[in-house]
């Protein structure tokens, strides 16, 4: 939905540029109550949007590893500022994310509206 809207909106080859989460299966964290996509890419062309650029971003796991763990190391910080609740939710996800890096991919796309004939002709 989001991506046709997308789609809708932008002008004529203009481009859409995205990060998004591909999961095998639901998540535990990342947006648990979404269904799990493995792969964008039929959703953006059937969105109308032609794919340049779709990739794995570089050395994300170890940024988002290295992220958690250090949520995870400033524990007592976090309790300090934030309270045992707010804090216990942090370890919580910090935990669950690290539990689930190797289920997700972390993708980095550009895609440009494609431009159809019949509108080209109109433009003439």
């Amino acid at each position: 939905m989001a991506l046709r809207e997308a789609a809708r909106v932008l002008k004529p080859a203009a481009r859409l540029v995205l990060t998004t989460w591909e999961h095998d299966k639901p998540s535990r964290v990342v947006q648990p109550s979404r269904e799990a996509v493995a792969d964008y890419r039929p959703l953006i062309e059937h969105a109308g949007l032609e794919i340049e650029v779709y990739e794995e971003s570089r050395d994300w796991k170890d940024r988002n590893r290295a992220f958690h763990e250090h949520i995870i190391a400033a524990r007592s910080e976090l309790r300090i500022e934030l309270g045992d609740g707010s804090a216990d939710t942090m370890m919580h996800i910090a935990r669950q994310s690290l539990a689930e890096i190797d289920e997700r991919r972390r993708v980095f796309a550009v895609a440009r509206r494609v431009v159809s004939s019949t509108r080209l002709l109109g433009c003439l």
